[in-house]
């Protein structure tokens, strides 16, 4: 299984991915009132500051974009 694959499955099991200041979540579990399911990927780095909101549909891309930033942190 590839670390994309284990990364989404977390999410869909309700907990999420964190690694020192970076983070993907699922921001339902902590809004629950939000109408849409929508995802996070937030890096608190100064030299990689990011945060996005990303629908359903774009899971894909937040996983893709979790792993792009800690590609970079983590060298």
């Amino acid at each position: 299984m590839k670390k994309e694959e284990i990364y989404k499955t977390i999410l869909m099991d309700g907990s999420s991915v964190e690694c020192n200041r970076l983070s993907l979540c699922c921001l339902n579990d902590y809004y629950p009132k939000l109408k849409k399911v929508k995802y996070q990927v937030d890096c608190d780095d100064y030299r990689f500051k990011f945060s996005q909101l990303y629908e359903t549909h774009e899971l894909d891309k937040a996983v893709q974009k979790y792993v792009e930033l800690k590609g970079k942190l983590y060298k």
